[in-house]
């Protein structure tokens, strides 16, 4: 076994070096021998690579795994449907990645020698082993690791399988990143703006400050500027959804349930298990108000709930209504205090326990299956689906390519299936958070420009930047004729009302207030020579006419001592960038059929 070479300290020597392949790890080290089984039969299957399956287990595996993660991140018990398919569609192209970069790898005959895997081992363990690892504070200890090592009795095999697997797949990502390059003066380029500070003086007309009067653009200059446009006016595919919902709805049951419930919270004032009733709001409610023992301050009439607001009006202090049913659940109001304002207005300061108003998951399951019934029915007879279901068909507004389903929400499956689809298709169930969904393709519209009369608002808004932009063009032009004349650039500018800005020396990716970054204005600093003026340019906020005062020197030997870090900077960009093409492009050669079932 190769690890009896490494406790016997032979081949120690390092013999490849591994690069940092950050977007990579996560899973690069998903084992076939390390993960849950993975059937084989069609219904365990979720995806199929270039004649390569992803097994139901494995993906499933990996989805919940990451859910943990984003629960915990973002400190929720659940997370919604939607962010729910967000989160398979990650791993699912987690997988089909990795799968691509195998079968490229093993297409090229990567493997690992025995002196790899040790090398690996030794100075660079895979996660699955560093997590084993840990100190207090969570870090890997590599000298824990160094005595583990040498200890016969710890499994090593499983993680030498692992790191002989993987170890074609960082071969091969170090080939595809050793394409990245950069020359000297790249390199040169690169410190400079990132290090040279220019130190300006110019004068500027932000479009915005641009005043135009009382000017009004007829409609004939509009029409025009619509036609000239046209094509900025475009609407793009459209794609028009019917569909039927299934509301994911408390059933009589749950809510009977919600109100014992409450009803039992009450009694635990009575019996005093809770000392008062800000301490049980603090308890039991699901609003935001449960941090403050449920104090909702002074309310008036017409800002509560119409059926809150019948049961706690009459109310005198220090009374509390029972459990009172609304369309989101179940309230409970107690009056602290009650006055009277100037206006003889009755006001009353409220603390409220709250209990939302959920399906149980006995509930969900049978709308679950509710929904796959629907579903099948209607990819029969749509129609007759829904009056056999007694469900109301609703036309949805139109969907474009980005963007949201109106009515349903942003969907990134839901939107590929619908363009995707033939017309009069039925696809479904889809779910959000507040319903399944069955779906049928109604009207599907090309791109065509969108009516005057419809963006004719739009249109205006343009034209008017537009003309703000020739009026500030032609008043910066008419201060370069002055320069031009022998004036200084104050005096030029004064010509034309404006005045002569000085700001903070910047380096080209640095933000100048006005102005911002990394832009025509900041790039001039490295173009023009110390007393040069420029002539009229243009960045997104206004047009500006600039003259270099001066710029830092290139000190050669700052340069020598940051040169490899802005290298490495660059390389690593690049990298990123070569890779990601590069990945992109296995996935456009690829065959990749996904069987993967929406979540309902």
């Amino acid at each position: 076994m190769v690890m009896r070479q490494l406790r016997s300290g032979r081949n120690m020597k390092t013999v490849m070096l591994i690069v940092g392949v950050s977007f990579l790890v996560g899973f690069v080290f998903l084992s076939d021998g390390l993960q849950p089984g993975r059937g084989r039969s069609n219904e365990n299957i979720v995806g199929i690579v270039n004649g390569q399956a992803i097994g139901y287990e494995e993906y499933r595996f990996a989805v919940n795994q990451l859910y943990d993660v984003e629960r915990k991140r973002v400190e929720r018990e659940e997370l919604s449907t939607l962010d729910y398919e967000r989160l398979e569609d990650q791993v699912w192209e987690r997988l089909v990645n990795e799968r691509l970069v195998r079968q490229e790898a093993d297409r090229l005959g990567l493997q690992a020698t025995d002196e790899e895997v040790v090398a690996q081992l030794t100075n660079d363990p895979p996660p699955a082993v560093r997590q084993l690892f840990v100190d207090e504070q969570g870090q890997f200890d590599m000298a824990t690791y160094q005595r583990a090592l040498n200890d016969p009795s710890f499994p090593w095999l499983q993680y030498e399988l692992l790191v002989r697997r993987d170890l074609p797949l960082l071969k091969l990502t170090q080939m595809v990143y050793s394409r990245a390059s950069a020359s000297e003066a790249e390199v040169r380029e690169e410190y400079a703006r990132r290090e040279l500070k220019n130190t300006v003086r110019y004068v500027g007309q932000l479009w915005s400050d641009v005043d135009l009067g009382d000017f009004e653009p007829t409609e004939a200059d509009l029409r025009r500027f619509y036609d000239e446009h046209i094509d900025v006016y475009m609407s793009g595919e459209q794609v028009v959804l019917e569909a039927l919902r299934i509301e994911k709805s408390p059933s009589p049951e749950d809510r009977a349930e919600l109100m014992s419930e409450a009803r039992a919270m009450l009694r635990e004032l009575e019996t005093e298990e809770v000392s008062d009733f800000s301490a049980l709001a603090e308890i039991y409610s699901e609003d935001p108000s449960r941090t403050r023992g449920g104090d909702v301050g002074w309310t008036q009439r017409g800002f509560l709930p119409s059926p809150v607001e019948e049961a706690t009006w009459g109310l005198e202090p220090g009374e509390r209504t029972e459990p009172i049913e609304s369309e989101r659940g179940l309230y409970i109001v107690q009056v602290d205090s009650a006055r009277t304002d100037e206006a003889g207005e009755r006001r009353l300061y409220l603390r409220q326990l709250f209990l939302r108003s959920t399906p149980s998951t006995d509930t969900l399951d049978s709308l679950r299956a509710l929904a796959f019934d629907v579903a099948e029915a209607a990819k029969n007879d749509f129609d007759a689906a829904a009056s056999q279901y007694g469900i109301t068909i609703e036309r949805l507004q139109p969907a474009r390519r980005s963007g949201s389903i109106p009515g349903f929400g942003y969907s990134q499956r839901v939107r590929d299936w619908a363009f995707a689809a033939a017309p009069a298709s039925v696809g479904g169930p889809y779910a959000n958070d507040d319903a399944s969904f069955v779906f049928r393709v109604a009207e599907k519209m090309e791109a065509a420009p969108l009516p005057f009369e419809e963006v004719e608002s739009r249109v205006k808004s343009a034209f008017i930047q537009e003309r703000r932009k020739e009026v500030a063009r032609q008043t910066l032009v008419a201060v370069h004729e002055a320069l031009r004349t022998g004036a200084t650039l104050a005096e030029a500018a004064a010509t034309q009302g404006l005045q002569v800005e000085e700001p903070e020396p910047f380096t080209h990716y640095e933000s100048v207030p006005g102005v911002g970054s990394a832009n025509e204005f900041t790039a001039l600093g490295y173009v023009l020579v110390p007393g040069q003026t420029s002539g009229v340019i243009e960045t997104s906020l206004g047009a500006y006419i600039v003259e270099l005062i001066a710029r830092d020197e290139f000190d050669e030997e700052k340069y020598r001592e940051a040169r490899d870090s802005h290298y490495q900077s660059m390389i690593g960009r690049r990298a990123t960038q070569i890779y990601e093409a590069w990945l992109q492009e296995l996935n456009d050669k690829a065959e990749i059929i996904d069987n993967r079932r929406p979540r309902v």
